[in-house]
């Protein structure tokens, strides 16, 4: 039989691994603790306690590199927002969360953690990201907004996570993925300047950014012009004029 933990506890946050594993916080009955204990695989010890005692948070990451956040009072009079980090002896602040929340999923590392779900008091969908120092919300949203009901997340790495089940008790299963694909944000440069200034010009409507040909337009003072210039994506060259100018 394994050892059993020192402190008997429910609903308090674990992160690691079999062999070095953390048990911080929980409800010891009408009180919440912050009592931390680790396990080397085969015995429970005592750890540095967290700063806030709650229940109903949630943690992420492993023994010497790990994040607890969120979580309630009890009763659930308080919903927390601030997140600690643990360095495998003692706990220290990290950024907080944007709102408060407890009953979270939640997966990643210390420096790139994620969480979703969870109450807000309500039951939310939502889901945020943390990079080691501030929390920002995630574009990704649940399915259907669930809180964690005693189950966890799981995933060692952000951009994968997995959350099954839920309150009240469902047997849904949703994946979270981050794809490696990176979208550049809309931007304008400087490009060639025209040969002519102009306005009221035409351009081929089927031309693109790297070949089109603009045509006509006005000149200062209010001349019609006939002069045409083509665009190959840096330059801009003289082509035939029109006829009439337009």
């Amino acid at each position: 039989a394994q050892e059993g933990f020192s402190t008997a506890r429910r609903s308090g946050a674990s992160f690691g691994l079999e062999t070095a594993a953390v048990l911080a916080g929980g409800s010891t009955g009408p009180a919440v603790t912050t009592a931390t204990e680790e396990y080397n695989g085969e015995a429970w010890t005592g750890g540095g306690a967290l700063s806030q005692a709650r229940q109903y948070f949630a943690g992420t990451g492993i023994e010497s590199a790990g994040l607890a956040f969120g979580g309630s009072s009890n009763p659930n009079t308080t919903i927390y927002t601030n997140t600690e980090e643990y360095n495998g002896s003692s706990w220290t602040s990290g950024g907080a969360l944007p709102a408060s929340r407890s009953m979270m999923f939640s997966w990643g590392t210390q420096t790139a953690g994620a969480l979703s779900g969870g109450a807000l008091p309500s039951t939310t969908n939502t889901c945020l990201k943390y990079d080691g120092s501030s929390w920002s919300s995630s574009p990704a949203t649940m399915g259907t907004a669930t809180k964690e009901g005693y189950s966890s997340g799981v995933g060692t790495s952000q951009s994968a996570g997995l959350c099954a089940g839920g309150d009240p008790g469902v047997s849904r299963t949703e994946e979270f993925t981050i794809s490696t694909n990176t979208v550049t944000a809309a931007a304008w440069a400087n490009g060639e300047n025209m040969n002519t200034s102009r306005s009221y010009a035409a351009a081929t409507s089927q031309g693109t950014q790297d070949a089109t040909v603009v045509f006509g337009g006005n000149s200062p003072p209010n001349a019609q012009m006939t002069n045409s210039e083509s665009y190959n994506g840096s330059t801009w060259t003289a082509t035939p004029a029109l006829n009439v100018g337009r």
